[in-house]
């Protein structure tokens, strides 16, 4: 399976510890690929420059704003999992998930 993992790295929680965890864990079981955020409105181009490339799932790490940008621009075409990193994590809260990851 091929996953790609859209990271804001200037969400609240993110650090480039948490970011190399992530990625580590998700490596035991997927091949991942690793794409940064470089400004405003870019994680929904990435996820679907994603989907148009044939990954089998993207997950998200970073806040509410970037899980969103990811949501509306791919929908439910493929399965998407969010890492929680910003710094209310709405989403997060309301999904039962913890509002960050450790690094």
């Amino acid at each position: 399976m091929r996953v790609l993992m859209i990271v804001n790295p200037v969400a609240s929680r993110i650090n480039s510890a948490v970011e190399r965890t992530a990625q580590r864990e998700l490596e035991e079981s997927v091949t991942v690929e690793v794409v940064r955020t470089t400004r405003p409105l870019e994680a929904a181009e990435l996820a679907r420059k994603g989907v148009d490339d044939g990954f089998d799932a993207i997950i998200v790490l970073g806040g509410d704003g970037t899980a969103n940008e990811v949501l509306n621009g791919i929908g439910a075409e493929v399965p998407i999992g969010l890492l929680p990193g910003g710094g209310t994590s709405v989403m997060a809260r309301n999904l039962g998930l913890p509002p960050s990851i450790p690094a």
